[in-house]
């Protein structure tokens, strides 16, 4: 290969390992994270800024040497004292940019989180798990779902702790001296361990939820140590571990982190419940038939739509606030768009106000035409109209489809009267009352809470 060539390859070669580092050795999930944080929702900022509310009653990180504003981590960003890492330096501008029009509180906590995963390698378990704990539910950090078994069962426990066990793990304890000696050079060996982030991770999760304060953060160090215990089991001996492990003896015994100690297996487990039940099945008694009680309403559910109709025009406009967010958090995950345009909803509100005089037969005939009439009307902007010609039949005397548009369909069927919605049912084929007037009954309810 040409020495220009040559030449040539070798930059490249360093430009790709520079940007592969950019932020560090954990540059890949440091990117991740700020693309993450860059498209958090509303109702995923709040879990995050209660969960850090949270972790502050526990920490005893000093707030001051902290920043406390956007403007504070700017200034640290372009100091030129050297006092901040380059690679920390361009992750800080990468998340301001990314959170540009982001609240302070919010920034700032971050940045707390980003600065923790560009200095992951440095940081102790508990110094990288008060900073992003508050993260750590919607952002799981790399590793920690590689744990083996018996760790994985200890987060559980860690995550799953009990007000009398954070009392028991609270108490003040000294370890014995051959036995911290022989932990601190297995420590030695390996000084990174994965189970010792999970385990403060999860412990700042779940701890503060029952002690607070000096009690709190006693709980939280007490279950770190047994994380870093179970991580360097394989280099201690028994002796040593049941020592070391005895702080945390009381509240999570070590044999219950054995594979099946709690845990029979999925089969046992069927097995003894349908054991059980056949043991308690009796005999029926004689076979009485009892006349089917008439549906109310609004349906075989009427109770559960009862309550939701009262409940729903007493939320107010926060509550509203977080029904919306929670229904674009929840059309993010399923990746499925409204089951039905606002305009056919329009629509089929305004054939329930126009018909509220008409007997329910004619209602529901209603009902079911403007349904079909109305993505008739959405679908007439598609090539291939044949088929929405079909469904808007019952209208065409009345409103033409070539007049009607999505948008003026719901405003033109509240200028129709009761004669217009009688002819519209009479061109309808018959359709299920059962199924449709719940739908006409609770639509009703609301009419005048929706319109």
């Amino acid at each position: 290969m040409p020495p220009a060539s040559h030449g040539l390859l070798g930059r490249l070669q360093r430009a790709n390992d520079d940007a592969s580092r950019r932020f560090g050795p954990n540059t890949a999930e440091v990117e991740a994270f700020i693309q993450a944080v860059a498209h958090f929702s509303p109702w995923q900022w709040r879990q995050v800024l209660a969960a850090r509310r949270l972790v502050a009653s526990v920490t005893k990180e000093d707030p001051g040497r902290e920043p406390h504003s956007v403007i504070s981590i700017q200034e640290a960003i372009r100091s030129t004292d050297g006092s901040m890492p380059e690679p920390m330096a361009r992750a800080g501008e990468r998340l301001l940019e990314s959170l540009d029009k982001r609240g302070d509180e919010k920034v700032v906590a971050a940045w707390q989180a980003a600065s923790a995963l560009v200095t992951r390698h440095q940081l102790s378990a508990l110094k990288f798990a008060a900073h992003y704990a508050a993260f750590a539910a919607l952002i799981p950090v790399a590793a920690i779902d590689a744990l083996d078994a018996s760790s994985q069962r200890f987060v559980l426990a860690v995550e799953t702790l009990s007000a009398q066990q954070c009392a028991l793990l609270a108490k003040p304890w000294r370890m014995d001296h051959e036995a911290s000696r022989a932990l601190q050079t297995a420590v030695g060996k390996n000084r990174f361990l994965k189970t010792e982030e999970a385990v403060a991770l999860a412990a700042l999760r779940s701890v503060p939820t029952h002690l607070h304060g000096d009690a709190g953060w006693a709980v939280v160090r007490t279950v770190v140590h047994g994380g870093r215990v179970l991580g360097r089991r394989g280099e201690l001996t028994e002796d040593e571990v049941a020592v070391l492990w005895s702080p945390l003896q009381t509240a999570i015994p070590l044999e219950s982190l054995e594979e099946g100690a709690k845990d029979p297996g999925a089969r046992t487990r069927v097995r003894a419940a349908v054991t059980k039940a056949i043991k308690t099945m009796k005999a029926p008694r004689g076979a009485t038939t009892s006349p089917a009680k008439p549906a109310g309403p609004f349906g075989p559910n009427g109770a559960e739509v009862t309550a939701f109709v009262k409940g729903v025009v007493e939320l107010t406009a926060i509550q509203w606030l977080r029904v919306l967010d929670r229904r674009q958090l929840v059309a993010s995950v399923t990746r499925e768009g409204s089951a039905e345009p606002a305009s056919v909803v329009r629509a089929i509100l305004a054939a329930i106000a126009g018909t509220r005089s008409l007997d329910i037969g004619t209602r529901c005939k209603a009902f079911a035409a403007v349904e079909r009439a109305s993505f008739a009307v959405e679908a007439k902007a598609r090539p291939g109209i044949e088929p929405a010609l079909q469904h808007y039949g019952p209208f065409e005397a009345l409103l033409p489809l070539a007049d009607v548009r999505s948008a003026s369909f719901a405003r033109r069927l509240g200028d129709l009267s009761d004669n217009d919605w009688t002819q519209v049912a009479s061109l309808v084929a018959p359709v299920s009352e059962d199924a449709i007037a719940p739908l006409v009954n609770a639509g009703t309810s609301l009419i005048d809470f929706l319109r």
